[in-house]
Formats: structure tokens, sequence, C-alpha cells
């Protein structure tokens, strides 16, 4: 959410080239998670990797790093590539409302005085408020059902740590063969994220 609404911000600015960073910012969303996956696989493969070779290269590492089978790193580079991989959703969101706010407010607290935080935490956010309801809420959709990603990238591994809800029931259904219990963590799973939408559908509801 922080970092979509960064790169929100940003693009919605004076920026020169802004189509071409617009679509810059889009090309991660636009990848199939398991084809995201397997190309950061590959980038943190420890010898045949490009993100060890030029971290060599610069000199910041001494050997290469075991990305994804260290159990101190691999949680952690897998919440790099999902943050890569899911702000432009929340981007594009975010950038709808921020275009609909109209300039004449922000003109109005210029003269007025405000400075650019005052501006943005009286204006920006309020006008952006029903797009943050529908950007948390589809985004958490969005992640507790991510699968392909995890699944090409270490399959929940090294041991339990990247382990999410998703991959978690599909070992359990198709692994394990315990269907009551994967069926069990399906229907939790569809009770809570609709719980998690129903500010969303009220809101839509209201505006029709």
């Amino acid at each position: 959410m922080v970092l979509g609404l960064a790169v929100a911000l940003v693009l919605n600015s004076a920026l020169p080239a802004k189509p071409l960073f617009r679509i810059i910012a889009l090309l991660p969303w636009v990848v199939p998670d398991v084809v995201a996956g397997i190309i950061w696989k590959w980038m943190y493969d420890p010898i045949y990797g490009a993100l060890n070779d030029v971290l060599l290269k610069i000199g910041l590492i001494n050997a290469p790093i075991e990305w994804l089978s260290n159990p101190n790193l691999a949680l952690f580079s897998v919440i790099l590539v999902n943050l890569w991989r899911g702000f432009p959703f929340v981007m594009l969101i975010l950038l709808a409302g921020l275009q609909s706010i109209p300039l004449q407010l922000y003109e109005a607290a210029s003269i007025d005085g405000a400075t650019r935080a005052q501006s943005f935490f009286h204006i920006t956010i309020p006008g952006l408020k029903k797009m943050i309801v529908v950007a948390l809420a589809l985004d958490i959709v969005w992640e507790v059902r991510r699968f392909g990603l995890i699944q090409a990238m270490t399959r929940g591994g090294p041991g339990v740590l990247t382990e999410v809800l998703s991959t978690y029931t599909y070992k359990q259904y198709f692994q394990f063969f315990r269907f009551e219990y994967a069926s069990a963590i399906a229907v939790v799973m569809t009770i809570v994220l609709l719980a998690v939408s129903l500010p969303y559908i009220w809101m839509i509801s209201q505006e029709e």
C-alpha cells in the first residue's frame, strides 16, 4: 500500500515522459505469478543468478548468497519479490483516485499557505479514502490467494519458512491427501475474505 501510494503520487505529478514511466511501473503486474517466480528464482540463484553477480561486481558481497535456501533470508527475499509484483495493482487504483481530486483544492490550499504535507494529509488522503478501502480490501484478497509466486520460488521452503495459506492448503490436499482438512481451510479462508470484502461491497452498494 505504501509503495503503491508513493509511486502513484510520483506518476500523478508533472513527470517528463509520464506514459513511459507508467508502462514501466505496470510491467510487474502484467507478468503472471508463475513466470515472475521462475524469473526471480533464477535471479536469486547463488551460482548463475544475476543478483549475486551484480553484487559481487560492485563489491557489496564477497561470496555468493543463498537467498532462497538461507533460513534468515528466504522470507525476506520472497517478500521483496511480492512487493515488486504487487505494488502496481494498488498504484493503479490510487492513481485513478488521485486524478479524480480537483486541482482547485490544492490551489486554494496553496493560496492559504498550506504546506505540501498539510495538503497531503488534509486533501489527498481524505480524497483517496474510498480508493484506499477498495485497494486494501482487494489487495488483501489478492495476497491471501497468492500461490503461483511462492510455489515457483520456494514451494514454501526451506522447511515452512515461506509457507502461505494457499500453498499449505495445496500440500494438505494434493500431497498428504487430507481432503477434509484442506477443504475446511479453504472454507475458512473464504469466510475471512468475505468479511474483509464487506466494506468494499457495502461501499459499492451505497453508490448504486
